[in-house]
């Protein structure tokens, strides 16, 4: 079963979104290229949220924040180890949610 596979498809129930980020970053060490992708789509999720600026997702954040923050700092790492700057800086900046609010405005 692929990382993607393990949620329902499309589900921003944070509860799930939890999940697949938890999943990508056991992955991150044996299949990177699967997990990246994962970190890739959870992060267009989380730009599309800000730019609607829903109050169902600022509920969501506050739940998703803290996973998503250690999973992208593991994916910094694992980008740095494997000599990837410029995913690992990609990582970095995305730990921060008012960066991304301003590149979303």
């Amino acid at each position: 079963m692929t990382i993607v596979q393990r949620i329902r498809p499309g589900s921003t129930d944070p509860m799930d979104v939890i999940r697949l980020l938890e999943a990508a970053e056991a992955a991150l060490q044996r299949d990177r290229a699967a997990a990246m992708c994962v970190i890739w789509e959870v992060n267009a999720w989380f730009a599309l949220a800000l730019e609607l600026e829903t109050p169902r997702f600022v509920q969501q954040f506050d739940q998703v924040a803290p996973v998503w923050d250690r999973v992208l700092q593991s994916a910094a790492e694992v980008c740095d180890r494997s000599r990837d700057w410029e995913y690992a800086d990609d990582m970095r900046a995305w730990r921060d949610p008012a960066a991304r609010a301003a590149e979303a405005a």
